[in-house]
């Protein structure tokens, strides 16, 4: 699931969660897998976020 999608044309950010990692303590506080990814003209990178 996409949760922050920005661009502007040549350089992009996006977070992004990418599945349930384990359940949480409470009821609805699972343990969430993320990416944070950047893209522009002269780098890019992805950070995984366990």
């Amino acid at each position: 699931m996409e949760l922050i999608s920005l661009s502007d044309g040549d350089n992009s950010f996006q977070a992004r969660v990418l599945g349930r990692q384990s359940p949480g303590v409470l009821h609805r506080h699972d343990i969430l897998d993320a990416e944070v990814v950047v893209t522009s003209s002269f780098v890019s990178g992805r950070l995984a976020i366990p």
